[in-house]
């Protein structure tokens, strides 16, 4: 959702709206190249299910529990990584020298090399990412 309202609405493109659009497009980035915390929670966090009233494994059963394939809630766009840097990619080519700008202005470096990395893996390795 947060690529559509960056990359298809045409009033995000403004010079009101256009700090805005950087900052978006950096919490974007900062979350697709973020560390996923796979960390598993304390004990004494945990819910134990058997010890609350009036529940009964017998008669609880999940209904997808049986399923084996991965179901995916937005098929239509794949990798959410790739949609964003194909959008942000055919963006710029609508609109030429308007973002390069607003993205080496408004993103700390840090954040602009992760999205170049990310254009890298994602559209064309030797294509060059703020022309």
């Amino acid at each position: 959702g947060m690529t559509r309202i960056l990359c298809e609405t045409p009033v995000m493109l403004s010079d009101a709206c256009l700090p805005l659009w950087g900052r978006l497009l950096a919490a974007l980035v900062l979350f697709f190249t973020a560390p996923q915390d796979d960390s598993v929670p304390n004990e004494e966090e945990e819910i134990e299910i058997d010890e609350l009233p009036g529940y009964s494994v017998a008669f609880s059963q999940l209904n997808f529990a049986s399923r084996t394939e991965e179901m995916d809630a937005l098929p239509q766009f794949g990798d959410p990584r790739e949609h964003l840097v194909v959008s942000l990619h055919n963006l710029m080519k609508q609109h030429p020298g308007i973002l390069p700008p607003v993205i080496q202005n408004t993103l700390e470096p840090a954040i602009v090399e992760s999205l170049a990395q990310l254009f890298r893996e994602k559209v064309h390795p030797t294509t060059a990412f703020l022309v």
